[in-house]
């Protein structure tokens, strides 16, 4: 793993290679993000899908970010994983 332009947690890191993982055993399974892509999943999608994080309302209750069409997570997962609570995959 390449070193993070964005500095996760090391419990959010953990996560993410979990999710990293079971990302790379469905992908022999059924094609849920480019082949070319899986080997720099870290770049490519954790950390592009990360950097919306910011960008997002404050979180407040009752409030819903919808992540519509998410065939393998990207953004909404990594977001939830990140700490927000209001994402609907």
């Amino acid at each position: 793993m390449k070193e993070c332009a964005i500095p996760f947690s090391k419990e959010i890191k953990e996560k993410l290679n979990i999710y990293g993982f079971i990302l790379k055993d469905w992908q022999k399974k059924i094609n849920l993000v480019s082949n070319s892509t899986i080997e720099n999943m870290w770049e490519r999608h954790f950390q592009d899908s990360a950097q919306l994080y910011s960008l997002l309302p404050k979180e407040e209750k009752g409030s819903v970010v919808y992540d519509v069409g998410s065939g393998a997570g990207f953004p909404g997962m990594v977001l939830a994983i990140m700490g927000r609570k209001d994402i609907v995959l």
